[in-house]
């Protein structure tokens, strides 16, 4: 005797390939390929793709390329295996065009404190996901000195008071994602650095700057961390700095006098939790908060 079987065909585990549409659309778009894990007792694969995709190859096998429509949004591949003896069950794989992602917060630090012409950085932790370059836009009168298109440039601005937004916008050839914005405060420089000509206001007059509130700009970095926290504090005074640490209900942790313009580390024996760090220098005060991870 001999027994025969009527052997249907197997399922496809996986189809392999992009879930991203973006760059294989339309007819300057690349070739998109896609492959099914090999099914048992098959000798068709039968594959469906979205309306309006161009150059279809390989029907019938378990690899496919082709091109998604101009103007695709999302949609689904599938393959049926099949042999004389009948169909498998139907695998599927969806299919979108991703739109850059939104960029984490811009970090803010300064570079080059001394007036008149203050260089700062800006910067975001890394490239947002589907994102090929990023656009900065820069206040007017601000000038973007480098890094248009990548996560980090740098800005200066001059001796004048200035208040604007700094934007990073991720661009990929997919489209445009929404923008990460900040809002930046840059005071004016004291008044022996407004550019006057008379020697009495370029000199350098320390009674003048005990006279006059300023702002302190403040570098603290990386925040948040999972251990210490590097602080700069720049400032046109050579006046000692207080550092306190306080906590979310206002209590004073720790505190800390510093030389200006030199680093330091602060918060290393912090647990995980939300903090503030107030610097004082004279008459001039700054807040600023921090995430211990």
């Amino acid at each position: 005797s001999l027994t025969l079987n009527r052997l249907l065909p197997g399922g496809v585990a996986h189809i392999n390939g992009s879930t991203d549409a973006c760059g294989y659309t339309g007819a300057d778009g690349l070739t998109a390929l896609y492959v099914a894990d090999q099914a048992m007792n098959t000798n068709y694969y039968n594959w469906t793709v979205p309306a309006g995709s161009t150059g279809l190859t390989g029907q019938g096998t378990n690899t496919i390329s082709f091109r998604f429509p101009s103007g695709f949004a999302s949609g689904k591949i599938t393959v049926t295996p099949s042999n004389g003896c009948g169909n498998a069950g139907t695998r599927s794989l969806t299919v979108r065009k991703y739109l850059p992602a939104k960029p984490d917060p811009i970090v803010e630090s300064i570079v080059q404190s001394s007036c008149p012409v203050r260089i700062y950085n800006y910067s975001i932790p890394s490239m947002p996901s589907y994102t090929q370059s990023i656009q900065w836009e820069v206040p007017l009168r601000a000038t973007l000195l480098s890094g248009q298109g990548t996560t980090s440039i740098s800005v200066s601005y001059d001796h004048n008071a200035l208040t604007g937004i700094v934007s990073a916008i991720p661009h990929s050839s997919c489209g445009i994602g929404s923008a990460r914005r900040m809002h930046v405060d840059i005071p004016a420089c004291p008044p022996l650095f407004t550019g006057n000509k008379s020697e009495q206001q370029t000199k350098y007059n320390p009674a003048l700057i005990a006279a006059t509130p300023y702002k302190l700009s403040v570098e603290l970095f990386p925040n948040p961390s999972t251990s210490a926290f590097n602080i700069k504090v720049n400032s046109i005074s050579n006046k000692p700095v207080k550092l306190s640490i306080l906590d979310l209900q206002g209590r004073s942790l720790s505190t800390l006098n510093v030389i200006p313009n030199e680093f330091n580390k602060v918060g290393n024996d912090l647990k995980a939790g939300i903090y503030f760090i107030e610097i004082t220098q004279g008459r001039s005060f700054k807040s600023i908060k921090f995430v211990k991870l």
